[in-house]
């Protein structure tokens, strides 16, 4: 399946914001299956979303939007794709309480602004947020599903991992296994070398090696499940020390883990980076 992928958002395009979410739903989308073939980032403007959709290829029927749900003025994402799909907006009373609620026990009032998060479509349906106000949105035009997320990551990802990955993996016609083994510690010249012999032929499992910022991502992709997994393990048999995890996991959230785990804590003294390492 080719699924497009639209991210919204000024601050992106500034450079204020790095776009971390794109790399993941490209991972996540992969995983099931799928794939993104086509990409596009834009301003919080309509008539660049529009256009933005305009232009998605014929083969691609599903796309994936995040940013500009949120309640300022700058958001327009739902009001956007409302009129480019030909709904209507319905205001969700019941939600509204909801929201009215869950800020009154942080007693906090909720802004009138905030009204528009508790708007739903009249055709199509929204997608829980489990973590926050703003929800997801599900629209079809015809022509192809439209999923739209907040662009805050830790929402996108709850709304991605809880919704829209099992609607793509039912929806995949043909499946793709993948298994991605993260490590660090060893250059990608130094794995290479190590697995030369296992990666010589490893039809019809496809390895690739990722160079990443804190390592070296060994991605394994097959249509069948058996050969996928007899790979892994010669791969785990030469390099499983460097192996800190698999999948999206990255290394600051099992280094996290791990110290849980053990009860420890960490402690900095910084004076060289005006205290930003502590916020990281």
């Amino acid at each position: 399946m080719n699924v497009g992928l639209i991210t919204i958002g000024n601050e992106l395009l500034s450079g204020f914001t790095t776009d971390t979410n794109s790399a993941w739903i490209g991972q996540s989308v992969l995983e099931v299956g799928a794939e993104i073939t086509w990409h596009m980032t834009i301003g919080d403007q309509y008539k660049h979303i529009t256009a933005a959709l305009d232009q998605v290829p014929e083969d691609i029927k599903v796309v994936l939007v995040t940013g500009g749900l949120g309640p300022t003025h700058d958001d327009i994402t739902q009001k956007t794709l409302f009129e480019y799909c030909d709904a209507q907006s319905v205001f969700d009373e019941d939600y509204w309480n909801i929201l009215k609620v869950r800020m009154e026990k942080r007693a906090i009032v909720m802004p009138e602004i905030n009204k528009n998060q508790a708007i739903r479509p009249n055709k199509g349906s929204v997608i829980p947020n489990n973590l926050g106000s703003a929800r997801g949105l599900h629209l079809n035009n015809d022509r192809m599903d439209v999923f739209a997320l907040p662009g805050v990551q830790r929402e996108m990802k709850d709304m991605m991992s809880n919704t829209i990955i099992p609607w793509i993996l039912n929806k995949t016609k043909s499946k793709i296994y993948v298994r991605t083994l993260r490590t660090t510690g060893a250059m990608e010249s130094v794995l290479a070398e190590k697995l030369v012999d296992v990666t010589d032929d490893t039809r019809p499992v496809t390895v690739a090696f990722l160079p990443q910022f804190t390592g070296v991502d060994i991605r394994l992709t097959c249509p069948k499940k058996n050969p996928l997994i007899e790979i892994e393990e010669k791969i785990r048999d030469r390099v499983d020390k460097y192996v800190y995890a698999t999948g999206t996991v990255n290394l600051e959230e099992t280094v996290g883990d791990m110290l849980v785990t053990c009860g420890y804590t960490v402690s900095t003294a910084d004076s060289c980076t005006g205290g930003r390492i502590g916020p990281r």
